[in-house]
């Protein structure tokens, strides 16, 4: 059946203040260009099935056609999907419907024939209009939070990126809109759920602050709304997974779910490529939403070996739709965190070695002790005999949560480096990675520095993880192991691998005597006074020399 070429006219001609805050799985997504490309008019024409005669002998939709994936399948001028949607000449369909099909089309680089319908009118640029940062039309990327703004027609508009891929669906309605863009979350019907961890590990951009020992529990929910454009979501581990797949399970009998033992073997699951770990095939015409549980653990080798400790335990589920502007979610992001310790003599400001400790936490009225298998255990009093059941921590070893210990690594790189120096003052240091935010944790010596007595007082400490942009776009780390709590001047310097923001140590006092403040500001106040000294005598010679 032909049709007359058309002439759609846009619901509004009016230009509305449109504005995108784009992130990375919560990170926000800085100097990167994004633009938008109106697609109401060629979705109204997509809903009532008409189009022009030079549209269907053009060559964007011959193209389209020819290079259709197998999940679309091509009858003449007529566009038949699996799921038993359809679309072409003389086919009316529902608003509903006309979107799920316009999101087909873009996933599977449709964008020329939408690019091709929307010359049929005057109102809608016919092609994208890009982004620019607030207030500054020149500059053509996103801020430093990741928003960008740009002004745009009314109606359903493709969110595209720089290589002009589509990205996500919005729908511009009113002036001064704002849309969160995630460009690891992109379906709106897929969504994971972490179960394992709780509100007190959760930091900056999303992210959560694990520990070690943890296992991660993922609740994958699938939108009933999805069942109608696809019937089934593909679960996959990235490149390199530290994350090990335990089992995937749905209790609704209607859902099959496929798994790949590959990615259940910590020998293979860590691969130099993607794997896909399990497909989730739907029954037609299953009406209700489905939650699929993953349950996985950490490959505890991997994570230790690796240096600096960078955790990579994400799981991403597609739709089988693929194509640039691939519909996917992903799991949060997750890192830890640690703390450094120096063990110090308080009122000389001098290092001490030869102390031994239990790593401890509370929890309520509970302690529980870090043990040498990688577990904690409750203990009822920390008088008892603590080293038979607790792993006993000690200087110059770096210890991994769940993953054994080792020896602090020389600071080999330094200028200065001597051997025998750097040994003996790493006798003093006391490193611990793997630990997760929220908790309350402690140090308890049982066995007193040489030279000292014993110093029975419990040593609580916490750690932290946050992500900020700098002013430069730089995306920075912060923790307890890059920043201390107290300023230790006169001993940092003696620390090979000390190093300001990225790696400082905490004091860990063997006696109960408090550092002595007064000491370093005394030391502080000198180097002042000297420098202004300096300055004064370099001046006077300059004058003498005029």
């Amino acid at each position: 059946m032909l049709f007359a070429p058309v002439k759609a006219q846009a619901a509004q001609v009016e230009k509305l203040s449109t504005r995108i805050e784009v992130s990375n799985n919560g990170t926000p997504v800085i100097n990167t260009s994004f633009s938008a490309l109106n697609v109401e008019v060629a979705m109204q024409q997509i809903k009532k099935g008409e189009f022009s005669q030079s549209f269907l002998e053009g060559g964007a939709w011959k193209t389209f056609l020819q290079s259709a994936p197998k999940w679309m399948k091509v009858q003449g001028d007529e566009v038949l999907f699996d799921n038993g949607l359809k679309f072409g000449p003389g086919i009316i369909l529902s608003d509903t419907d006309a979107r799920k099909i316009m999101n087909s089309i873009l996933v599977s680089n449709g964008k020329a024939i939408i690019e091709q319908l929307n010359l049929e009118t005057p109102d809608v640029p016919e092609s994208p209009v890009a982004f620019y940062q607030p207030g500054k039309f020149t500059n053509k990327f996103t801020d430093q939070k990741g928003i960008a703004e740009t002004t745009l027609s009314a109606g359903l508009t493709a969110i595209l990126d720089a290589q002009s891929n589509y990205v996500k669906l919005i729908d511009v309605q009113n002036n001064n809109q704002t849309f969160s863009i995630d460009l690891e979350n992109t379906s709106p019907d897929l969504k994971f759920n972490l179960q394992s961890v709780t509100p007190e590990e959760k930091t900056t951009f999303g992210q959560y602050v694990v520990s070690l020992d943890q296992s991660l529990e993922y609740h994958l929910v699938i939108n009933r709304n999805l069942l109608h454009t696809t019937d089934s979501v593909t679960l996959s581990l990235p490149a390199n997974s530290q994350l090990v797949v335990d089992s995937i399970e749905s209790s609704n009998p209607e859902v099959k779910i496929t798994p790949n033992i590959l990615a259940f073997d910590e020998n293979t699951a860590s691969g130099p490529s993607p794997i896909v770990a399990a497909t989730v095939d739907f029954s037609e015409g299953l009406n209700q939403d489905i939650v699929v549980v993953v349950k996985t653990h950490m490959n505890k080798a991997l994570i230790s070996a690796a240096n600096p400790l960078e955790l990579n335990l994400t799981l991403q589920a597609t739709i089988t739709q693929n194509g640039n502007g691939i519909q996917l979610a992903t799991t949060p992001d997750l890192v830890t965190s640690g703390i450094n310790f120096a063990m110090i003599d308080g009122e000389k400001l001098s290092l001490a070695s030869g102390a031994e400790y239990v790593l401890g936490r509370e929890r309520g009225e509970a302690k529980e002790i870090y043990s040498p298998d990688g577990s904690w255990k409750e203990v009822g009093d920390l008088d008892t005999n603590l080293s038979s059941v607790a792993e006993v921590i000690k200087g110059g070893r770096r210890y991994t949560i769940a993953s054994g210990s080792g020896a602090i690594p020389l600071a080999t790189t330094r200028f200065n480096f001597d051997l025998d120096k750097n040994r003996d003052i790493n006798r003093s240091l006391i490193q611990i990675y793997g630990l997760s935010k929220g908790e309350k944790y402690f140090l308890y010596q049982i066995k007193p520095a040489q030279n000292y007595t014993a110093n029975n007082k419990i040593h609580y400490f916490d750690v932290d993880y946050s992500h900020r942009i700098s002013k430069n776009g730089t995306l920075i780390s912060e923790s307890t192991v890059s920043k201390s709590n107290t300023a230790l001047p006169t001993l940092n310097g003696r620390i090979p691998d000390f190093s300001a923001g990225e790696n400082e140590y905490h004091p860990l006092l063997i006696t109960d005597a408090p550092v002595r403040k007064i000491d370093v500001l005394k030391k502080i106040s000198i180097s002042i006074v000297v420098f202004i000294l300096i300055g004064a005598v370099s001046v006077f010679a300059v004058i003498k020399y005029l």
